[in-house]
């Protein structure tokens, strides 16, 4: 019935029973993988925090704490005071995880103890699990940690079908579109029927029984028999991933490849093949089977090179993005997908990465450069640009001559770019200096840097939409000024979109969804203009 309402809330014993609760209409638009708990009740304080007892950001999950009237002080018999979780501040530690949104409203992501560290990131079995029973023709579905060795866990699933079973890589498309690169499972596997315990909870160890026989059984099996290069691939990304289960269709950053394993791979693809790829290759050639293709024909033109597809879906205008200091089109990756499946999403590749083109030493140079790729693709406007961080400030010089040159630039971008006085950097490496692989994007930092204090700021006729953090460095002109120093730049107006986070987070997850939805807000508002 549309009247119907339900309500999910979180609750606990030791307390009157409900925290908070979060109504669902019919027309009520979620955009978490789970269904939020809402906001605490009157006379109840609720926060989250990291294991270190630091409070977490919106965005951030940590712990559940709980403060109130209504929380018991103790055990009814008084014993055992020190395995009661309220500290000395009045705050019960519930052993539950959370996140909260912008707006102060919860999101519950099941125990800590389902809370696991891969690779340097916390990762919610609770999430995972959510995010499979969304895909279309999921009866059920489980998570779990499987152990390579002592010092190497992957993520693997289990899927029950209702009718039409996907196959293991549709899945992880649907996958990416839920969850962050590093909770993608490494593997899916589909069951007739998840084994069950007597209570009716899934068997978790039989599961795990099972993901042990399934992964020992395709490591018995050759990936690619009598293709040496394609071989050689699946060992170099073995060793490199901690992964004895790779495929030829196995996705890179599905298998939990990240920007650093990926800069460690490509060394070693230069390094047996003598085939130099940049990071973003990955983008388009994110399995052995597509990567295989690329090195036999000797990598990319200097085209490809130049401009990287992301997205290539949809009907709407391209949104081109240039990338921070020291970073690369792969940076956008995230974002491409959380604009979704109708928005194309190209992302410029700075000049030198390549370790054979010359760096650009000045942001004027960058603009003339992205531009000329930027026009080769669309000739004319209307033209949605944007920047992150320092590649903002060469957005928006492309912006300002696109426009002078009569090109309507219908959007451009600001995502945490400081237009103020740009701090002094350290010195630079040697320009003589041979750099490997990794330094190549420390070297390519520092030019950047450098060519931003030579920069002088020129009006554009234009509007700016600015997407600022939450957390802005200690220096007074930034913390007072909420344009960053863009006041004055633009002669149409400049909208700021509050984010959540620190400078450098607003491409990572979860702040880069709440990223997406803004920008596809802004494109909806500009094209309706």
């Amino acid at each position: 019935r549309s009247d119907t309402v339900l309500v999910n809330g979180l609750g606990l014993t030791e307390g009157n029973g409900n925290a908070c609760h979060f109504h669902v209409k019919h027309d009520t638009r979620i955009s978490t993988a789970t269904v939020p708990v809402g906001k605490p009740l009157d006379g109840i304080e609720i926060k989250l925090l990291h294991p270190d007892r630091t409070e977490a950001t919106p965005g951030e999950t940590g712990e559940i704490a709980l403060r109130g009237k209504y929380i018991a002080p103790a055990f009814w018999t008084g014993s055992n005071v020190e395995q009661y979780g309220l500290d000395d501040d009045g705050w019960f530690h519930t052993g539950d995880l959370g996140r909260c949104d912008p707006d102060g409203i919860f999101e519950h992501l099941g125990r800590r103890d389902d809370q696991l560290k891969l690779r340097g990131q916390w990762i919610s079995v609770a999430e995972i699990e959510a995010a499979l029973m969304e895909v279309p023709g999921v009866r059920n579905a489980a998570a779990l940690a499987t152990e390579r060795d002592a010092d190497t866990k992957n993520i693997v699933a289990f899927v029950s079908w209702n009718n039409g079973e996907l196959t293991e890589q549709e899945v992880r498309s649907a996958l990416q579109r839920r969850l962050p690169v590093y909770s993608l499972p490494q593997r899916v596997f589909s069951l007739s029927q998840l084994p069950l315990l007597p209570n009716g909870k899934i068997d978790r160890v039989a599961l795990s029984h099972e993901a042990e026989r399934r992964i020992k059984d395709k490591a018995h099996s050759p990936a690619v028999p009598g293709d040496a290069l394609s071989l050689q691939l699946v060992r170099i990304w073995e060793n490199i991933l901690g992964n004895n289960s790779v495929e030829t269709t196995s996705d890179f950053f599905a298998l939990g490849g990240d920007s650093l394993a990926a800069a460690t791979m490509l060394a070693a693809v230069e390094s047996f093949f003598g085939v130099n790829l940049p990071v973003s290759a990955l983008l388009e050639a994110p399995t052995i089977e597509k990567l295989s293709e690329l090195i036999r024909k000797g990598g990319w033109s200097e085209a490809e090179l130049r401009l990287v597809a992301l997205q290539l879906r949809g009907t709407k205008p391209p949104l081109y993005c240039v990338p921070g200091a020291g970073s690369e089109a792969l940076a956008f990756r995230e974002l491409a997908a959380h604009l979704g499946d109708n928005q194309p999403c190209f992302a410029f590749q700075p000049q030198g990465l390549d370790g054979c083109a010359p760096y650009l030493h000045s942001i004027e140079e960058m603009a003339t450069h992205h531009i000329a790729s930027l026009r080769r693709h669309q000739p004319h406007g209307p033209y949605y640009l944007c920047g992150s961080s320092l590649g903002g400030v060469v957005a928006f010089e492309m912006a300002r001559r696109l426009s002078q040159d009569g090109e309507d630039v219908k959007f451009l971008g600001l995502l945490d770019t400081y237009g103020g006085e740009f701090p002094k950097v350290r010195k630079g490496l040697s320009v003589g200096q041979k750099l490997s692989y990794r330094l190549r994007f420390v070297y390519l930092q520092e030019v950047c840097f450098a060519a931003r204090r030579r920069y002088q700021l020129r009006p554009f006729s234009g509007k700016i939409d600015l997407f600022r953090v939450e957390h802005q460095p200690s220096a007074d002109l930034f913390e007072q000024d909420p344009f960053l120093g863009w006041n004055g730049m633009a002669l149409g107006r400049i909208e700021v979109h509050d984010l959540p986070g620190c400078h450098g987070q607003h491409l990572r997850e979860p702040n880069v969804k709440i990223l997406g939805q803004e920008m596809l807000r802004c494109f909806d508002s500009d094209r309706s203009s």
